[in-house]
């Protein structure tokens, strides 16, 4: 996301006054990986959106393609040469879904036709707290982070981690 907010400066522009999450998440048994969604408003951000990767991938050499999951289109960027993924994305209910693991893009669409982050009732009620001036706002869903946490921590530490799990389910820090 910062890189390519780096290297094209209308993304970063058109991310501004949205809605953007990223998602940190466990992926094999100790690799992290990413995954960003951003709110959009219409068909004409889609083009927009599309228009942009397409000129992405022509200046970087970069192939894409497409294909069916469920009834989205996931598509892929890739660099034939190297053999190496650089971006997989797709668009469902009015965002914008992007990351560098395609198990997380599909992973992301089986959750949204299951429930929404929306719908919780406890995150509902933390995202009224967040300072709308803040540069970021980090939300910590406990009964997840410890997933992410554990492998680093000594057994005493994971004992204790776990007793957040019981406290709160959402933790929101503004930055």
């Amino acid at each position: 996301f910062e890189h390519l907010s780096k290297i094209y400066p209308e993304f970063k522009k058109f991310t501004k006054g949205r809605e953007v999450y990223g998602a940190l998440n466990l992926v094999g048994k100790n690799e992290k990986e990413y995954i960003f969604s951003v709110s959009l408003s219409n068909n004409t951000d889609e083009d927009y959106i599309e228009s942009f990767i397409e000129k992405y991938a022509r200046d970087n050499k970069l192939t894409i393609k497409k294909r069916k999951y469920n009834k989205y289109s996931i598509i892929e960027i890739l660099n034939i040469e190297k053999s190496d993924l650089r971006m997989v994305y797709t668009f469902a209910h009015n965002l914008f879904i992007f990351s560098y693991n395609s198990l997380l893009v599909e992973e992301s669409l089986r959750q949204i036709e299951l429930t929404s982050i929306e719908e919780d009732n406890d995150f509902i009620s933390l995202k009224k707290t967040i300072d709308d001036k803040a540069d970021l706002n980090l939300f910590i869903n406990h009964g997840k982070a410890n997933y992410l946490i554990d492998q680093y921590l000594s057994d005493y530490m994971k004992n204790r981690s776990e007793l957040l799990n019981s406290d709160k389910r959402w933790t929101e820090l503004d930055f």
